[in-house]
């Protein structure tokens, strides 16, 4: 393995960009392992179940109690409040000398990984349009089959999500990190060489 690699690779992006899949596609390469931010500490998620699962009170009240921009900027100041245990995480990691660490999350935001990059630590900021990404989520949440009140929670959170994307976008551009469009490179092998290169 080139000793050009870096030993962490971010990857921040809103939901449905493809940080996970990416992340396992790189952790797939030898002395590679993974880690998601959700492992750190959990916001109030996606908010649809499998068909069997009943979606819990709190959850849908969360979503229908607020407007797609206080759902964004809740979000965002929780992942805020995460940059310190994602800072110690990466820094124990970047000193160490086990496998190689992609780390993925929402919480990985721009602004925060701009300051972490260096010669062993690599960040990339996935994002795609909006259209992009709500048809990612309808599929995933099987929108076609929901109720109204399902698909309202839904909505809500794609409304939340496309402006989580925008800042992303607007805040790597700020600082420099490298927002890859999975819109245009399409293939996971592609963006995974993107990042190893």
């Amino acid at each position: 393995m080139p000793v050009s690699q870096p030993r962490i690779i971010l990857i921040g992006g809103a939901s449905h960009a493809g940080k996970s899949t990416l992340c396992r596609a790189i952790a797939a390469q030898p002395d590679w392992r993974t880690l998601s931010t959700d492992q750190l500490g959990r916001h109030p998620g996606r908010p649809w179940r499998p068909a069997e699962q009943e979606i819990p009170s709190h959850l849908a009240d969360y979503y229908l109690t607020r407007s797609p921009e206080e759902l964004a900027a809740d979000v965002l100041d929780y992942q805020r409040r995460m940059s310190p245990t994602i800072k110690r995480v990466i820094g124990h990691h970047a000193s160490g000398t086990g496998p190689r660490l992609a780390f993925e999350g929402s919480a990985l935001l721009p602004e925060n990984m701009a300051h972490l990059q260096g010669s062993k630590v690599l960040a990339v900021c996935l994002t795609a349009s909006s259209d992009f990404l709500t048809e990612r989520i309808h599929d995933s949440s099987s929108y076609a089959d929901l109720d109204r009140e399902a698909r309202m929670l839904v909505d809500r959170f794609v409304a939340r999500n496309a402006l989580i994307n925008n800042h992303y976008v607007e805040t790597a551009k700020r600082h420099n990190v490298r927002l890859i469009d999975v819109e245009i490179v399409t293939e996971t092998k592609d963006v995974v060489e993107l990042c190893l290169a």
